[in-house]
């Protein structure tokens, strides 16, 4: 049964068990987060039933005791869901933001596929649609590829255009740098962008991530010196 739950309006529960996994649900997930909806809340969840029919979600209205959850079949991309979105809790998504979602996703996927020219030019063809949001995605991800491709240089551009548009909690873009930083040999920049990351966002300080990254960057550091 729903509670209330103030300033929420809908709480979208997508799907990331084992089969709606392998349909992209992940990927699904993580584009109903990044669109930052007001009174939507998004979270994963194990099996609604129906498998191999998904990605399958359950849009369940907040505060309503009478209304059974409304379950969605077959969000397989980011058109497929904003349109759910739009018809069922009367969302308003900006269709560049979408056009632009669609490219990032992609860009990830010719990524994984170690294609980088195809990633950084999907990437690029987002960024110069200039969405209202998620251009620190596009960034971010466009100088992992750039890195990943041998452009150390034009990865730095991007990770420090990403860290000057990100939110606080978005530690990714002072990774991003660090990694740019450290394969120009600058190490102790390097060391001092995830020491920035942490004064913008406190919790990153505590993470694995920025432990074992800090002390890799130092042990090099120490390596250097003698």
């Amino acid at each position: 049964m729903p509670t209330p739950r103030c300033g929420i309006d809908y709480e979208i529960r997508i799907c990331t068990n084992k089969t709606c996994t392998r349909q992209g649900s992940k990927q699904i997930l993580q584009f109903a987060k990044d669109l930052a909806l007001p009174g939507v809340e998004i979270s994963g969840c194990g099996c609604l039933g129906s498998c191999g029919n998904g990605p399958n979600a359950a849009v369940i209205p907040s505060g309503d005791f009478r209304a059974s959850p409304i379950l969605l079949y077959h969000l397989s991309t980011p058109h497929d869901l904003a349109e759910a979105l739009t018809t069922v809790c009367g969302a308003v998504i900006d269709s560049v933001v979408l056009k632009c979602t669609e490219l990032r996703l992609a860009g990830n996927s010719a990524a994984l596929n170690n294609d980088f020219p195809r990633a950084i030019s999907l990437y690029t063809d987002a960024l110069d649609l200039n969405p209202s949001y998620g251009c620190h995605l596009l960034l971010s991800n466009r100088s992992a590829a750039r890195l990943a491709s041998g452009d150390a240089t034009g990865a730095l551009v991007d990770a420090t255009a990403a860290v000057e548009c990100c939110p606080a909690e978005f530690s990714k873009a002072w990774i991003r740098q660090a990694d740019a930083l450290f394969a120009l040999g600058k190490y102790q920049d390097a060391l001092e962008a995830v020491g920035a990351a942490v004064e913008r966002y406190k919790p990153f300080g505590k993470s694995q991530e920025y432990m074992e990254i800090e002390k890799a960057i130092k042990n090099t550091i120490r390596n250097q010196r003698c």
